[in-house]
């Protein structure tokens, strides 16, 4: 059960990245700070987000969010 907790989460926080980062891979900003039709300033401000977050994962490697292709 734990285990299946876990998944949704992670596929639930992957999906809000995804969110987040779709404004930046349309060039429609630089960072997602940038973009003003977005929840991540809130999410910044409650300390889910670093301001300075650029689709990059928690473990410092590249999220499928950058990959090209993803979610198109």
């Amino acid at each position: 059960m734990h285990y299946t907790i876990t998944l949704i989460a992670f596929n639930f926080l992957r999906h809000v990245d995804y969110i987040h980062y779709n404004p930046i891979k349309h060039d429609l900003c630089e960072r997602a700070v940038d973009w003003p039709y977005t929840t991540f300033h809130r999410q910044v401000r409650d300390g889910v987000y670093m301001i300075d977050w650029d689709g990059m994962g928690w473990d410092g490697m590249e999220n499928d969010i950058t990959a090209e292709g993803y979610g198109e």
